[in-house]
């Protein structure tokens, strides 16, 4: 168990709010997107943000309380939460569209 996500204000075809709560070591598996934008944003913690650049470059952030970050469809991303944390993420509704595709470590090391 990574922790728990709640989702809120849903407009249909539009947009949508999600609150996650993350325990400290916990991990979101990569995974892409091909329409869905999302904008997650630390109310709580520290998290590293594990990412792919569209060039291949295997990046990460630490993302503290204040921050934030833009998914545009096509980044291939994941979380790892260094602390208890609450994410909030505002992301349109294609619920449906996620593609898992490796563990959020693996993109880290390249």
């Amino acid at each position: 168990e990574w922790g728990n996500e709640t989702t809120y204000g849903v407009l249909a075809g539009e947009f949508c709010g999600k609150v996650m709560t993350l325990k400290a070591g916990a991990s979101i598996p990569s995974r892409v997107h091909r329409f869905k934008h999302e904008l997650l944003s630390v109310l709580e913690g520290q998290i590293r943000f594990l990412y792919r650049r569209p060039d291949g470059d295997s990046q990460s952030a630490l993302l503290q309380v204040g921050d934030c970050v833009y998914v545009f469809p096509g980044l291939e991303h994941g979380i790892e939460a260094l602390a208890d944390s609450v994410l909030v993420e505002s992301s349109s509704t294609e619920f449906w569209d996620m593609t898992l595709v490796a563990d959020p470590k693996a993109v880290a090391d390249g």
